[in-house]
């Protein structure tokens, strides 16, 4: 998970313009009207030099700060893609650009970057954004953002490019955390494809959600070794799916003869927790993934019942590691 996992250091410090000390969980997401491919932007700014060329880890940047008010930008120079100040938990301040997505967002044909951030003013908030960029004198100017989220409170998962369908350029893929028990707990996940129309990201058809599921743990957070029900959300048949890798949990879905079973592991996070899925069912074993296997899988199931993801860890394992694992559930 592309934000929730960026640097919880909180070694550090602030701009001028950013105190800290900050603590509310700040959703500040804006909620664009859908619409269709936004038309090529009119208000290109004039930029000597392209975007790509920028080197946005080691550069000084505009961004909406939570713990500004109105609409004032706070600033910030990052070397080596961070900055910080102070000592923590108190009066510090930690900045981080985690990723750089350029892209061409408004179809004029001159580039944007989507710059993904994350920052902690010293209190309990682990603030996030997408911030959009263009060059102006070599330079990144601020243009917009998709709005500040709080960790399980709209923080940001992942961010990806895609080329828009109809009127040329291209279209910015969000994912954020949703309905969060406190911005800790999200459980679930809402993506959003937006584009830029003159200085606004406006989303382009209708957002997607679906259910985060954590295997093996109880609904009040208690390790158990009985299979986890996998539970879809109202007209979703998709689950992100994570748990513990430290040990061996199982999940349990029901399914149709006929529907399609695509699972998914994270390669980045199964590359740091190895691990094996077996996917079994009324028929015997329909599939297995994992380290040293395919990271995808994708089968039509035999039978109709209940199935089985038999998640274990493989070769020595480290419990105080923290290990844990991510898998993209889809039945179709």
């Amino acid at each position: 998970m592309l934000l929730v996992v960026a640097a919880l250091a909180l070694g550090g410090c602030s701009s001028d313009d950013d105190p800290g000390g900050a603590t509310a969980s700040t959703s500040t997401s804006p909620q664009a009207a859908t619409t269709t491919d936004a038309p090529a932007s009119t208000t290109s700014g004039g930029a000597a030099g392209s975007v790509a060329d920028i080197d946005f880890k080691n550069t000084t940047l505009e961004y909406p700060s939570a713990a500004e008010d109105g609409d004032d930008l706070a600033t910030v120079t990052v070397e080596d893609g961070e900055f910080s100040r102070g000592e923590a938990p108190e009066d510090s301040f930690y900045f981080e650009v985690v990723d750089v997505d350029i892209a061409d967002l408004d179809g004029d044909g001159v580039d944007e970057a989507a710059v993904s951030i994350y920052y902690n003013t010293g209190g309990t908030g682990q603030f996030t954004d997408v911030v959009i960029y263009r060059a102006v004198d070599g330079a990144p100017k601020y243009v917009t953002d998709d709005g500040i989220g709080d960790r399980g409170d709209g923080g940001v998962d992942d961010v990806r490019v895609e080329p828009a369908p109809t009127g040329g350029g291209d279209r910015l893929v969000i994912r954020r955390n949703a309905d969060a028990e406190g911005a800790c707990c999200p459980t679930a996940l809402e993506e959003r494809t937006v584009r830029l129309r003159d200085r606004e990201l406006v989303q382009v058809g209708d957002a997607s959600k679906w259910a985060i599921v954590r295997v093996g743990v109880t609904d009040d957070g208690a390790a158990t070794s009985e299979p986890t029900a996998v539970k879809f959300l109202p007209g979703s048949s998709r689950a992100d799916l994570t748990g513990d890798a430290t040990t061996s949990i199982a999940a349990t879905f029901d399914a149709t003869a006929g529907q399609t079973l695509q699972l998914h592991l994270d390669p980045d996070v199964l590359a740091q927790n190895p691990l094996v899925v077996l996917v079994s069912g009324p028929g015997g074993e329909a599939g297995r993934l994992g380290t040293g296997l395919d990271p995808d899988l994708s089968v039509q199931l035999p039978a109709t019942g209940s199935y089985r993801l038999q998640i274990d860890p493989v070769g020595p394992v480290d419990e105080s590691m923290g290990r844990y694992f991510d898998a993209d559930l889809r039945i179709s």
